[in-house]
């Protein structure tokens, strides 16, 4: 099996790192334009010139500070405006990134049966790998197969494919190239792609205004159109310039990264064929994988492959390594001869695309989920698992999936009734406290109200290891509420929260996941506002207490034990001059949320201790329970650590 050779805040630390490449290479091709300007400016200004002290070319005066510094100055402006016109425009994430390449939402409860299996495939990854189910687009204009992930982070994440995907795959194909993808939103790849995609239309404003320019003049006759004639077609050229730097930093960004995809995309899903056949049709393909779309040139370096046709210089600007490359990577008996296009069409789709596999269904049947005991505590491997799926954690995510009621996946496929869902999610147990949370409902004359009471039975009824999973699935439905509407059913829950009187730390952390996939907080989409540790020692402390005394609320000793357990893998924990102790009482749920809230922002080799304390503190010297595991999974998920749902003994692999 292929794994990668880093963990997942490893790959996130190496993302922040390539920022900086980003940024070099940014300054450079600014300098690069800057300086052609600079020159086409002199020498338009020598041909203009009407003073007999200069003849050009010979006399001409090339120096010349005032003139430099005005068009460093007005290029750096204008790439920077557009830059960050560019990335406002895309700060919803990935839908508008799809919306942007001219893409159609899929509905999640859409008929059409190619549509149905991709949406089944993206559902299963996203619980397989800890992350809300992303939105799911489609291009219907796009023949060629291709495919690309973009969003800031997990939670505001869109998976895209072409028509050509739909019509040419099958399901195990597809379910590699959704793999490739999901490999790009667990490491990091995404937010740098998005700002990616910012920076290159700055960089090709200069040559789209040339372009411009030329169009305008084409159909004027004034006298000064031999002027702007010149003018135009100077910054034409000058924009190639843009356009190869670009092309330059895309390959230099993205190239290496596919390979790391692909391998994890096997690793995902112990099927090497499966993306190596996806790769085959491409280039067996007359269309291949390009994208015809008028933007596909800005987000050429998104795709599964390589989306715009290099012309010249193809092996150094390609976004992509070599299809046959990339196939003898993953399966090494390719002959190099690709399957000609009338092999390429999918079979036709039957029920067997949309039921668990064998392996799944025996898993379901051996799991015991109905036990307390889930697998044995193993808190040192946890880490490693963490944005780190395998196969076997698909395996069991199709199990988990096929295990939630109908009435209630029915329900997470529609806004008005994931709202709903999430509605009896919350309610309580206790029927005097439920009646009360549902008269709270009918004060504020919702209309899904009634649809929350009926499918409270099918909820209590849950395990505690299908919440979370059912809770991704209404994600995906509950994003396509905007406005008034998302404000809304945030307060609704807060009132149901504050209405279910006491709260467990389950609760409180699951009312908190809904909000950080919800609306990330203050800040940049996946800033980092904490480097240091000391910086959030109280914070630690903080939630460490809660850990300790929730999995022993009645043994305080047992409780000190656990905190002691997770206090000494943190780095800091040998520094005399850092004193972590243990509170004097329970941590308050207010307390919790602003530990939870900072720690979200602090950087990924905290967030990497803070998740191994926490495991060593929740699974201290005992078994894990269905309620421990689901608790630290909803805490990873509170810090942007996808952790991929934990198995049962029969399946354990961590």
């Amino acid at each position: 099996m292929i794994k990668p050779a880093k963990n997942f805040f490893e790959l996130q630390e190496e993302a922040r790192r390539r920022t900086g490449l980003l940024v070099f290479l940014f300054s450079c091709a600014v300098g690069c334009i800057v300086v052609a300007l600079y020159v086409v400016a002199r020498v338009l200004l020598a041909i203009a010139d009407e003073h007999p002290r200069v003849s050009f070319p010979g006399n001409l005066v090339w120096w010349d500070p005032p003139t430099f510094a005005g068009i460093l100055l007005a290029v750096s402006l204008l790439i920077a405006v557009a830059s960050f016109h560019k990335a406002r425009k895309l700060s919803a994430g990935g839908s508008a990134v799809a919306e942007m390449l001219g893409a159609r939402a899929i509905s999640p409860d859409t008929a059409d049966l190619a549509e149905r299996r991709l949406r089944n495939v993206v559902e299963e990854m996203a619980i397989a790998s800890g992350v809300p189910v992303p939105a799911v687009y489609v291009m219907d204009k796009e023949n060629g197969i291709n495919a690309f992930a973009a969003g800031h982070t997990p939670n505001d994440a869109a998976v895209i494919v072409t028509k050509g995907t739909l019509q040419h795959l099958g399901r195990d194909e597809l379910q590699g190239v959704i793999a490739h993808e999901f490999s790009h939103i667990l490491n990091g790849d995404m937010r740098l792609n998005i700002r990616l995609i910012g920076v290159l239309f700055g960089i090709l404003l200069i040559g789209i205004t040339g372009r411009g320019l030329l169009r305008g003049m084409s159909r004027s006759r004034s006298r000064d159109s031999g002027w702007a004639l010149i003018v135009g077609l100077a910054l034409l050229i000058i924009g190639y310039i843009g356009t190869l730097a670009g092309r330059i930093i895309q390959a230099a960004v993205s190239r290496q990264r596919e390979f790391l995809a692909d391998s994890s995309a096997v690793q995902f899903t112990r099927n090497p064929l499966g993306l190596a056949g996806a790769l085959k049709k491409i280039g067996g393909l007359e269309v291949g994988a390009t994208i015809h779309a008028h933007e596909a040139e800005q987000a050429s370096h998104l795709f599964f492959g390589q989306g715009v046709r290099i012309r010249l210089f193809s092996g150094w600007l390609a976004t992509h390594p070599p299809i046959a490359e990339r196939v003898r990577r993953i399966d090494p008996n390719f002959d190099g001869e690709f399957p000609p296009e009338s092999a390429n069409a999918a079979a036709p789709l039957t029920d067997a695309e949309f039921t668990a596999p064998p392996v799944m269904a025996a898993a379901a049947e051996t799991a015991t989920f109905g036990d307390r005991t889930l697998i044995a505590a193993r808190p040192a491997s946890v880490v490693a698992h963490v944005g780190n799926p395998t196969a076997a954690h698909l395996d069991h995510a199709a199990t988990l999936l096929g295990r939630i009621p109908p009435p209630l996946r029915e329900a997470a496929q529609t806004p008005a009734g994931a709202a709903s869902l999430l509605y009896a999610l919350l309610f309580a147990d206790d029927e005097t406290v439920r009646q009360g949370q549902i008269g709270t409902l009918r004060g504020a004359k919702l209309e899904d109200m009634d649809l929350a009471a009926q499918l409270f039975p099918d909820v209590q009824a849950l395990d505690a290891h299908l919440k979370l999973p059912l809770l991704d699935l209404a994600t995906s439905a509950l994003r396509q509420i905007g406005g008034d509407g998302r404000s809304r059913l945030l307060r609704q829950v807060e009132a149901l929260v504050i209405g279910a009187g006491q709260l467990t730390l389950f609760e409180f952390c699951v009312q908190r996941t809904l909000a950080r996939r919800r609306s990330p907080g203050p800040g940049r989409p996946g800033a980092t506002a904490y480097k240091s540790f000391d910086a959030v020692s109280k914070d630690l402390a903080v939630l460490l207490a809660a850990l300790a005394n929730a999995g022993n609320p009645t043994d305080p000793d047992a409780a000190g034990r656990a905190f002691l357990a997770g206090v000494s893998r943190l780095p800091m924990a040998a520094r005399k001059d850092v004193d972590i102790a243990q509170p004097d009482a329970p941590p308050s749920l207010a307390a919790i949320g602003s530990a939870l809230d900072r720690l979200g922002f602090a950087a990924p080799n905290i967030k990497q201790a803070t998740i191994d304390a926490c495991a060593h503190c929740a699974f201290d010297g005992r078994e894990m329970t269905v309620e421990d595991a689901e608790l630290l999974r909803v805490i990873s998920i509170a810090l942007d650590c996808p952790l991929p749902p934990f198995l049962p003994a029969e399946m354990r692999d961590i």
